[in-house]
């Protein structure tokens, strides 16, 4: 993920990183919080193969501008305030910690994550901001003299601020697959022994879904935390037998709120997946299978990061 160097066919001469999507093994939905409202949730998030870029530039006027332009797959329209996402707001949350206005920066986001997809793209981007302004912050390079206000933050320091942006964010602050605990403020990275032997596909139904508005629709909650249950059998049996016990806990009221989607869960039954859930609180359904085998079509596999 923190693949950088200067990018010569970029939009602009600029630092590049990859922003990965990301995908929810498994996800419960434990209870609800009724000082502040938020929902308890234990979760097991893995990172794949399929990435928004991420171009950085420097601008001589303090702020930040951020563009976006639409590739494959996904080619849909870009409904993102050049002025309000998660880029702006990290650049202001960084502002804010250390008490003054970083040097001005350009950021171009060549979006192949769709939007309101479950899978975590935008949080993803902010993300990938973070993490190589870090990176040039600590480095020997001629940009890191830029940054000297942010070079002495901590990784601790980072992994809050990420948490001011959004909730998804601190999770792609860390490489490889996590579990993401309380009110997904509690980060620990994890081993997943054979993940690398499985794929999965994803299946875009064409329409944004609302986290905010999912949660709003939960109205019970698991009896049982069947995430650690999840995790156990992982360790116990290995990938196979865990995937064929996994869930969702959004999977059902994703699939009632969106006919779209209640369509690819009953088209792709018959497949052979070993696992088929919402990502998140969806719209995008997942499908795993080992590496090797092919759903019907040859529809593009994405592979786990590791």
């Amino acid at each position: 993920m923190d693949a950088i160097g200067v990018c010569h066919n970029s939009p602009v001469s600029a630092h590049r990183c990859h922003c990965p999507a990301k995908v929810n093994l498994n996800l419960a939905i434990l209870g609800r919080d009724s000082a502040t409202g938020m929902h308890f949730i234990d979760s097991v998030i893995a990172k794949i193969s399929l990435y928004d870029d991420l171009f950085l530039d420097f601008a001589p006027a303090p702020g930040i501008a951020v563009t976006f332009e639409s590739n494959e797959p996904f080619s849909g329209k870009l409904d993102i305030s050049p002025q309000d996402n998660t880029l702006t707001r990290a650049y202001g949350v960084l502002c804010d910690a250390v008490g003054t206005i970083l040097p001005g920066m350009s950021v171009h986001i060549i979006k192949r994550i769709p939007i309101g997809s479950g899978l975590g793209g935008g949080s993803s981007d902010a993300a990938g901001l973070f993490r190589l302004l870090r990176n040039l912050a600590r480095s020997d390079s001629i940009e890191s003299k830029r940054f000297q206000p942010i070079a002495s933050l901590s990784d601790a320091d980072w992994a809050t601020l990420a948490a001011q942006v959004g909730a998804d964010v601190p999770a792609f602050m860390i490489d490889g697959p996590v579990r993401v605990q309380r009110f997904g403020d509690e980060i620990e990275p994890i081993t997943l022994r054979g993940l690398e032997a499985y794929v999965c596909t994803l299946h875009f139904p064409g329409i944004e879904l609302s986290t905010a508005e999912m949660y709003g629709k939960v109205v019970e909650y698991s009896a049982s935390n069947h995430t650690e249950a999840f995790l156990a059998q992982w360790r116990k049996s290995g990938p196979h037998v865990a995937f064929a016990l996994a869930r969702n806990d959004f999977t059902p009221i994703a699939r009632d709120a969106c006919p779209g989607i209640r369509a690819i869960l009953d088209g792709l039954g018959g497949e052979g997946y070993i696992m088929l859930a919402v990502s998140g609180s969806g719209s995008t359904v997942f499908g795993i299978l080992p590496c090797g085998k092919y759903a019907q079509g040859r529809i593009p596999r994405y592979a786990f990061l590791t």
